[in-house]
């Protein structure tokens, strides 16, 4: 600080921050956590302030201070926004760098608008939700991009289509941490819900299922198992508005899992 050298200083304080919050002393380490950003943002080095806020965000939502912490990955989502197209497209043993490093911000941000959602009504919780929807959409742009190895030509590309039309719905299957969240939307709005269902226990489930599949096993047990999981919540609401093509969007270990061949006890989804 002496020296005025900013970014070193930010540098010194996410690591700090990171060695308390190792120790178990979680608001020590989001004291560090936001001098750093202080610091960060001075000389705008936007690589720090993307590891500064997402460490704010976590340790705010750790210490249930869901405000600071959804303003951290509102800005630290920001960040990478700002500089997507300059963000290098790397793998780590068939991994992209996205998935690692910044994956985790958008799905931090999701979280926490999902959880603002819970707690309001009207148009501001539709508004949340269709946040939470377009960061999610943010997520898969990105993992395209990196896919195609190219910034540019997918983002150019992107476009939001306003709703579904009728007879439609977008089904957003979300793993977190501690639960799944579906958004579903459809010509009339996006509705949210929320299964005490954790990101571990659907990877089980999903890859025994596929595993079933491939080897010519019995399904439906597994097939009704993940059905509640992921359509029965939301199956009122297909019913009421008829819905004759539903479109999933699938997040993680879900691409591997044909929805179709989901079982709800009468017959497959397919049918």
């Amino acid at each position: 600080r002496a020296a005025r050298d900013y970014g070193l200083a930010a540098e010194a304080y996410d690591g700090l921050a990171a060695l308390y919050a190792d120790a178990g002393r979680a608001d020590d380490a989001l004291a560090l956590a936001e001098r750093g950003v202080v610091h960060a943002a001075r000389v705008d080095a936007r690589d720090l302030l993307l590891s500064l806020e997402g460490r704010v965000g976590r340790l705010a939502q750790g210490l249930g201070r869901d405000e600071l912490s959804l303003q951290a990955y509102r800005r630290a989502v920001g960040h990478v926004e700002a500089v997507r197209s300059d963000l290098p497209v790397r793998y780590v043993d068939g991994r992209s760098s996205f998935r690692e490093t910044l994956e985790p911000l958008y799905l931090g941000l999701t979280d926490q608008l999902l959880r603002r959602a819970a707690q309001r009504t009207g148009p501001e919780h539709d508004a949340l939700l269709r946040q939470a929807r377009d960061t999610v959409e943010l997520i898969k742009q990105t993992e395209l991009e990196d896919y195609l190895r190219d910034r540019c030509s997918v983002g150019s590309a992107a476009r939001r289509v306003a709703a579904p039309p009728p007879g439609v719905a977008v089904h957003y299957p979300i793993l977190l941490p501690d639960r799944v969240e579906l958004l579903v939307e459809t010509a009339t709005g996006i509705e949210r819900h929320s299964v005490p269902v954790t990101a571990e226990q659907m990877r089980d489930r999903v890859l025994a299922f596929v595993s079933a599949l491939r080897n010519g096993q019995a399904l439906r047990a597994r097939a009704e198992s993940l059905y509640r999981v992921l359509v029965a919540p939301v199956d009122p609401l297909l019913q009421a508005q008829r819905i004759h093509t539903l479109v999933t969007v699938p997040d993680g270990v879900l691409r591997l899992l044909p929805l179709g061949a989901l079982h709800d006890g009468r017959g497959w989804l397919l049918q």
